[in-house]
């Protein structure tokens, strides 16, 4: 029995939770009385047009009434089936027309910046153009430095190469003269010998 109770319990309050801050509109064209209970004899609170948005508090059934509140904070009963979910044509196109007012600004915004980066750009262009030039004769520096490098090289070795036939050429140079000499030294020093015996 206890069972069947919290069963039933919470069928009926499966609705009010269901419900619960949904965004509903009236439907179609009409005015509804918006009540303090659910009940048609209850104090009125005021009337809700077609178009108006509310937040579906509660639900007592498709058929039977709705708790609902108004954008001011306002609350009442009124016939849950004249509510709807769809948005009415009139706050689509208000909203489209938000969309498109947002848009058209973010457009405008990105055209300043378009213009701005196009701005810096075309200040930072010289200094561009001086960097290129700048790699450029750097790349022409570092070729014509290897260049240098491989020439002096060149040189080096050539030097070196030019030094050893020169010490080359003075050692057979001296030893010719040497040669040549020795014999003449070598006679002279007999004469000069037999005179003095």
């Amino acid at each position: 029995m206890l069972f069947r109770t919290l069963l039933a319990a919470a069928l009926l309050a499966a609705p009010a939770a269901w419900a619960q801050d949904q965004i509903r509109y009236i439907n179609g064209e009409r005015t509804l009385a918006l009540r303090e209970e659910p009940d048609s004899d209850s104090r009125l609170v005021t009337f809700v047009s077609t178009g108006q948005r509310m937040t579906l508090i509660r639900s007592l059934g498709e058929n039977s009434y709705a708790r609902v509140r108004l954008p001011d904070g306002r609350e009442g009963w009124l016939a849950g089936r004249y509510l709807t979910e769809e948005v009415p044509p009139a706050e689509q196109l208000e909203r489209t027309r938000e969309q498109l007012e947002a848009e058209r600004s973010e457009v405008t915004a990105l055209q300043q910046q378009v213009e701005s980066l196009q701005s810096r750009l075309e200040q930072a262009k010289p200094a561009l153009e001086l960097a290129d030039r700048n790699a450029e004769l750097e790349a022409q520096l570092e070729a014509r430095q290897a260049e240098l490098d491989r020439s002096l090289e060149a040189f080096n070795a050539e030097v070196a190469k030019q030094r050893t036939l020169l010490i080359g050429g003075a050692l057979v140079g001296g030893g010719i003269i040497f040669g040549l000499l020795l014999p003449v030294l070598s006679r002279s020093r007999r004469r000069s010998g037999y005179g003095d015996l």
